[in-house]
């Protein structure tokens, strides 16, 4: 759908005035996944798309909302299907390497009042052997 503002400005006295007017796009809401590390932040330059490698014995993974239409946005998190046992309703989630070798599947989920969005990504853990 597309947005109509307009602007108009004018002098105190009246005497100079203008308007504008623009015409906006909006787009569906989305998600987009970045990891977390305790001593660079949330590192931006690179998000976290389909299958990612976890390399330490945890991850913190923060989610950032893009084209909602409002700050009130309430988050729920999955991992293979559960819902972590602690209440996690903040932007961001601690996962901790199993033993082993294998993948987990993260899902978030993000709402408010008239939108939602969903975004799952596939999380490889343990030493894995590459071949060509």
């Amino acid at each position: 759908s597309e947005n109509t503002y307009s602007v108009d400005v004018s002098t105190l006295d009246g005497t100079l005035q203008t308007s504008k007017i623009i015409r906006m796009r909006s787009s569906d809401p989305s998600l987009i996944l970045y990891e977390t590390s305790p001593l660079s932040g949330t590192l931006y330059e690179r998000s976290l798309l389909g299958t990612t490698q976890m390399n330490d014995s945890e991850m913190t993974i923060k989610v950032e909302p893009y084209s909602f239409n409002t700050k009130n946005v309430s988050y729920k998190w999955g991992l293979n299907n559960e819902i972590p046992s602690a209440e996690q309703s903040t932007n961001q989630i601690t996962i901790r390497q199993p033993s082993g070798t294998g993948e987990s599947l993260l899902k978030i989920t993000a709402s408010s009042p008239l939108q939602s969005a969903q975004k799952s990504i596939k999380i490889e853990y343990g030493s894995r052997a590459f071949s060509f």
